[in-house]
């Protein structure tokens, strides 16, 4: 008799959900003279409410589903950190376009006390857009 041992892997691709509704606390500066100007943004972002939809591996690496409402995220995150710097472009007295580059931070762990790890997170994105002045005089 003989024994065979194959030694391989597995590639599982799942998409996780991590949502949240915030309030942000920012302070902004603008400068520069003619139709385009340069802003920064910063301040705080308070979370309101989080929840987590997906798949974890357990501890023995079998995939688990994460059901809304679990215990082993955080509901509300506590407070996180925002940094942005924008380019605008005046179209018009009332009317602008921007384009803000951004990195938020996660202070606190989005992980329940009674998990072993901790985990924290950071979002890098580009907020674009029109914006309308509603009473410029």
């Amino acid at each position: 008799t003989s024994i065979v041992q194959n030694i391989g892997f597995k590639n599982k691709v799942e998409k996780n959900r991590h949502r949240s509704i915030d309030i942000p606390i920012l302070l902004g500066y603008q400068f520069g003279r003619g139709t385009v100007k340069v802003g920064v943004n910063a301040g705080v972002i308070l979370n309101v409410s989080s929840w987590y939809e997906g798949v974890m591996l357990d501890s023995s690496l079998a995939v688990v589903p994460v059901q809304k409402g679990s215990q082993i995220y955080k509901s509300k995150l506590g407070m996180g950190l925002y940094a942005g710097i924008n380019v605008t472009k005046e179209l018009s007295n009332d009317m602008q376009l921007f384009v803000e580059p951004y990195y938020k931070h996660s202070i606190d762990n989005i992980t329940s006390g009674s998990m072993p790890y901790q985990q924290k997170f950071g979002t890098a994105g580009v907020l674009m857009g029109v914006r309308w002045s509603l009473n410029r005089k």
